[in-house]
């Protein structure tokens, strides 16, 4: 303990178990509306200073719920934001963007991901979490700098116009507000003044059940698929089955041990598997693209 914490050591455990009693009150139907919730606690312990607290605070909340709830995914984010351990935290926001994408907490752990990614030099790795961001989020009110950022990495990368269609959408959806910001993403666009023949960005098509729900076979190999979740438990891989079945999704489960995959579709390419997923955003439905299990 620190000496502050040994002269005063009643005072600080006192001081745990309640804010530990309140998160798990909050875990009470009817609570949550009534306190903040455990992400705004740890933030409050963290900007207070006191970090090991928010760290024990985030702890307890992982014991008492339940693996694959939304509330399990919030005690992750929690945990990622208390700890000083950069590996530690990108590791616990991963978790949640990719195990559970339709958590509240899922795109700002995405945006996180990118940023701890950008910060330790891996550009490529930032690049393509920037991307999914733009394309699985673009309704965000943070959508603009992903795709402020997605542009720029693929100009440097040597990419012109798929980072000018990024600069152009960015610019589209830019809060005025954000001035700096949008001097920035203005900046950029003098990079594609000398792009010739730039696509601008269109809508992505309408979004009917029945154009999320076709698939067609691959040519060759197994193709591509979407993958909305991954669980160490296959009940709770299931429980997500159930649900986007009953939406009408051509869904699955794959897997014979953990991790149990929850996957859509089958498509061609990447490029089909990759529109597929922005129709599906439109039922609040988010996932990655990957190479399809072998079929049968």
């Amino acid at each position: 303990m620190h000496a502050e914490q040994k002269g005063g050591g009643v005072t600080w455990i006192f001081r745990l178990i309640t804010v530990v009693g309140a998160t798990v009150l909050c875990a009470v139907p009817g609570a949550a509306q009534q306190r903040d919730s455990l992400v705004q606690q740890v933030e409050r312990l963290v900007n207070a200073g006191d970090r090991s607290a928010a760290l024990a605070l985030a702890a307890a909340a992982l014991t008492i719920r339940t693996i694959g709830t939304d509330g399990y995914a919030e005690a992750l984010y929690a945990r990622a934001f208390a700890t000083s351990e950069a590996i530690d935290a990108e590791r616990d926001y991963l978790r949640v963007a990719i195990e559970y994408p339709l958590s509240d907490r899922a795109e700002a752990a995405m945006r996180r991901v990118a940023d701890f990614k950008m910060a330790r030099g891996d550009r490529p790795g930032a690049r393509r979490f920037y991307e999914r961001l733009s394309t699985e989020y673009s309704g965000s009110p943070q959508a603009a700098r992903s795709m402020y950022w997605a542009g720029r990495l693929a100009l440097d990368d040597g990419e012109p116009q798929t980072g000018c269609r990024y600069v152009s959408r960015a610019r589209d959806v830019v809060s005025r507000e954000d001035v700096e910001l949008t001097n920035q993403i203005e900046y950029l666009r003098t990079r594609c003044t000398q792009v010739s023949n730039t696509v601008r960005p269109t809508l992505s098509s309408p979004v009917t059940a029945d154009s999320v729900r076709t698939v067609r076979p691959p040519a060759t190999g197994s193709g591509f698929t979407v993958q909305i979740a991954a669980y160490n438990r296959k009940a709770d891989a299931d429980a997500l089955y159930r649900r986007l079945k009953t939406r009408g999704f051509d869904v699955r489960v794959t897997g014979s041990k953990a991790p149990y995959r929850v996957r859509i579709g089958r498509y061609d390419t990447r490029e089909d598997a990759t529109a597929a997923l922005g129709r599906m955003r439109g039922y609040n439905v988010r996932g990655i693209v990957v190479e399809a299990e072998p079929a049968g």
